[in-house]
């Protein structure tokens, strides 16, 4: 009988962990983040003909003994179940680019379902679209106003230890 109720419970757990993920991602309104890294102050962001509202959104933190330490970064929401077309302007330097976006699986939801509950997440985030995001989500700014190909761009990986560095240095 304990055994049952050990896994009853540990089963509730899981139930209620995911239902906070889903809530969070809910709250979003089916959309995701795209980061716009390095871009300058006066950036204009618009997908599809549409203007967008840029946000200043926490890309990473940095606890320190005297205080915690984070670092801001412009953002754009956008649907994360299409495809979409991201146009950036800066009106300072004269610089237009275009990134095209693509829907695809999220790893670390993809891995919270199969941990936390056991798979079953995937029967209520595939519907959904909380197992979406839109890829790239860090956009080399610099790199696309200066017109190189995705393939120059600096990795994702890359661009997320660079910004990293600079708040512990910060």
């Amino acid at each position: 009988m304990k055994q049952f109720i050990t896994i009853a419970s540990a089963i509730c757990l899981m139930s209620m962990l995911h239902s906070c993920a889903t809530i969070v991602n809910a709250s979003k309104k089916g959309k995701t983040e795209v980061f716009l890294i390095d871009a300058p102050g006066d950036i204009q962001a618009s997908s599809n003909g549409q203007s967008l509202s840029k946000t200043s959104e926490v890309f990473a933190a940095n606890g320190r003994t005297n205080g915690a330490v984070a670092f801001y970064t412009t953002a754009v929401m956008l649907p994360r179940k299409k495809r979409a077309t991201l146009e950036l302007y800066s009106p300072s330097t004269g610089q237009k680019a275009t990134v095209a976006l693509k829907p695809k699986l999220w790893g670390k939801m993809v891995i919270a379902d199969a941990l936390l509950t056991a798979g079953i997440g995937w029967l209520i985030d595939g519907p959904t679209g909380n197992l979406l995001t839109l890829k790239p989500r860090l956009i080399d700014v610099p790199a696309a106003m200066a017109g190189k190909p995705r393939s120059k761009w600096r990795s994702q990986g890359k661009l997320k230890r660079q910004t990293k560095r600079g708040i512990k240095k910060g």
